[in-house]
């Protein structure tokens, strides 16, 4: 049975300024990815159309890149910190479990990739010791942007669609 082997280095770098005793901003970029998975049934040959694919050894080991920008800071003397960042990450070789076409039986295997982008915000007030405020919220879209037509049949991604999260 053929082995699913896979190791990637993963880093983090990160330069931040400020342009004041208020304000920092920084810039990001990161890597990251998950260990690849063997299937169980590796070669295993549909009895209902012997000609769709053979369930293949399983998924290599898919890759994210993160690039993220922002700013946050304190206000009116420390009691209002605010914060804001916008992101994008590349999702290459996208880990998957997919149905072979002809009988259905569900396997891990790789397919194209995506882009997730948006934008995250945090506020926070403490006008004195008994209360305090805050609010937080994103808003970001992720969308199918690789993708053959094989991979299309097999895992039901569409190109152009969104991964399943939500905007907000």
């Amino acid at each position: 049975m053929p082995k699913i082997k896979g190791s990637r280095p993963s880093f983090e770098a990160s330069v931040s300024f400020k342009p004041s005793n208020q304000i920092t901003t920084y810039a990001t970029i990161s890597t990251g990815y998950r260990a690849p998975y063997q299937n169980a049934n590796v070669g295993y040959v549909s009895q209902v159309n012997p000609n769709d694919i053979a369930i293949p050894a399983g998924a290599t080991s898919d890759k994210l890149t993160n690039y993220e920008v922002g700013a946050k800071g304190r206000f009116f003397n420390g009691p209002l910190n605010a914060a804001v960042s916008l992101y994008y990450i590349t999702w290459n070789n996208i880990e998957v479990n997919a149905n072979r076409v002809s009988d259905q039986i569900q396997f891990a295997t790789n397919i194209g990739g995506a882009r997730s982008r948006g934008i995250e915000f945090d506020l926070a007030s403490n006008p004195n010791k008994l209360f305090s405020f805050g609010a937080n919220g994103s808003y970001g879209g992720t969308e199918i942007t690789k993708l053959t037509a094989e991979q299309a049949s097999i895992s039901g991604a569409v190109k152009g669609d969104r991964l399943s999260a939500s905007k907000f």
